[in-house]
């Protein structure tokens, strides 16, 4: 069994789901290794590894220390060749995020197994195919690059157009196409510069459909035509003969579209070497791109995480119902006025709504106390920002907004927390929060008093400009301020 090749995969996995994911066989661990020992983990995972084994199915087992202990087995040409194995990883013990219930997790480690699988056979069909291509050079060095593109979770539309250029040049055909209808992103055509076609997309459009009319192409995932003149459907579409092959994109059941080589040259047929290695290449776009998918769906349901601590945060402090929605809204409506690009909004966007995620760790005794809080109290309170930067750290994808909820109480003049810097050195992004949260504290009901008015608010805003938030900051929030305030009178917040 082949581990390697799978702990960046894993890894990612783990960042972003509630669970840390290994790869044991019946040595032992073999891939993904987690060096620490959580809270004891280790201890437990080489005897349910042995009953997996041994039941060659899912398990699901609790200890003492653990909720939640997963198994799968992974097969190889229907034989245990290993074992996926999960355990509930709570690293930040005030998170409040559960383990994951075992149909759910199962679920989860089926998606994972079945892409390790597909990974092996893919390379047992890539061995194969090395050897029948008869150490042609070229072939292998566009078959060498396709699967080192593959590798990636994060395919493009460069990547498929770096692609369909490699098979241009090193299969000599006069046009090479990735047609996929519901992913036009995807959708890519390579011209060499002397074959001239006037309408490209069209012409493209006008192979696909006959071949669609086919009954041949809705049985085999491929079609070619090696002489446009001896086929009824092809001789029409352009009065030169011409030959091509279309492969189907495909993952399992899914159907992605077409990938296709073409050429006026009639000196050769397609060779069967040919055929062989648009199939591979096709067969392992079906699987980057269905990785992707799931990736994508993984890093949803990290976000959903997030989410639910927002969610879980207001309910904590039943005075701020809304708070990170009104703070959020304000500040993208300040940062799209202060001309900020789009790139950054968007970390923009997650630092807003994640700028109180710290206030998760805090007692709601202290968060709802209708008393002034005592110095020990307050100096919980304010350790909050670098709590909320603590619980994100491990979630890559929203690195970018950690300074934004770490410094989102700095004071322009240097009197804030946790940091005490001052002026432009604290981040831009903490600069926009810090003025829309103060807005919404001086305007927000509170346990110990009732919210000030919006004009109120407003005015006390330019007050503190200069001294506790950044004046430029301030100057874009007051031309903002009447939409602003119109969201807020509608019934949005507050």
């Amino acid at each position: 069994m082949k581990s390697t090749g799978f702990e960046e995969i894993l890894s990612g996995f783990s960042k972003i789901s509630p669970l840390k994911f290994e790869i044991w066989n019946e040595k032992g661990a073999v891939g993904a290794c987690d060096p620490g020992d959580l809270k004891g983990v280790r201890q437990f995972l080489p005897g349910i590894a042995a009953r997996v084994y041994e039941a060659e199915d899912f398990r699901h087992e609790e200890t003492e220390t653990q909720d939640g202990l997963f198994g799968l087995p992974l097969f190889d040409d229907d034989i245990i060749a290993g074992v996926l194995l999960a355990y509930f990883s709570n690293a930040h013990d005030n998170a409040q995020v559960s383990c994951p219930d075992p149909e759910d997790a199962k679920t989860l480690l089926t998606r994972i197994a079945g892409m390790i699988e597909e990974r092996w056979d893919m390379q047992k069909e890539s061995d194969t195919l090395i050897n029948e291509l008869d150490k042609s050079y070229e072939s292998l060095h566009l078959y060498s690059n396709v699967a080192t593109q593959i590798k990636t979770l994060n395919f493009s539309s460069q990547m498929i157009l770096h692609l369909l250029n490699e098979i241009k040049e090193n299969i000599r055909m006069d046009m090479v196409f990735s047609i996929m209808p519901d992913r036009p992103d995807y959708s890519e055509i390579v011209c060499k510069e002397e074959v001239k076609i006037k309408d490209e997309k069209g012409f493209v459009a006008s192979l696909i459909k006959a071949v669609e009319k086919s009954d041949k192409a809705l049985e085999e995932g491929y079609f070619i035509v090696n002489n446009s003149t001896d086929e009824k459907l092809f001789s029409k579409i352009h009065k030169d003969p011409f030959r091509f092959l279309a492969v189907k994109i495909m993952h399992n059941e899914s159907f992605y579209g077409w990938l296709g080589i073409f050429s006026f040259s009639m000196d050769d047929i397609i060779k069967r070497s040919e055929l062989r290695l648009l199939v591979s290449i096709a067969e392992q776009i079906g699987v980057v791109i269905a990785n992707t998918d799931l990736y994508h769906n993984l890093e949803d349901f990290g976000i959903n995480i997030v989410k639910s601590l927002i969610v879980t945060i207001e309910a904590k402090d039943v005075y701020t119902g809304g708070h990170s929605e009104r703070v959020h809204h304000v500040s993208m409506l300040i940062a799209q006025e202060a001309g900020i690009s789009e790139e950054d909004r968007k970390v923009l966007n997650w630092s807003a709504l994640l700028h109180d995620v710290g206030k998760i760790g805090i007692p709601e005794a202290i968060l709802n106390k209708p008393a002034r809080l005592s110095d020990k109290e307050y100096s919980i309170i304010k350790g909050h920002p670098l709590k909320g930067a603590e619980i994100i750290s491990p979630l890559d994808y929203l690195a970018g907004s950690i300074p934004g909820v770490l410094h989102h109480h700095e004071a322009y003049d240097g009197t804030g927390y946790p940091s005490r810097i001052k002026g432009q050195e604290i981040p831009l992004f903490s600069r926009i929060i810090s003025v829309a949260d103060t807005f919404d504290a001086i305007t927000s009901d509170r346990a110990y008093r009732k919210g000030a008015s919006f004009e109120k608010g407003r005015k006390i805003i330019n007050e503190v400009s200069g001294t506790q938030l950044d004046p430029e900051m301030v100057a874009v929030f007051n031309k903002v301020y009447k939409r602003a305030r119109t969201w807020l009178a509608e019934g949005q917040i507050k």
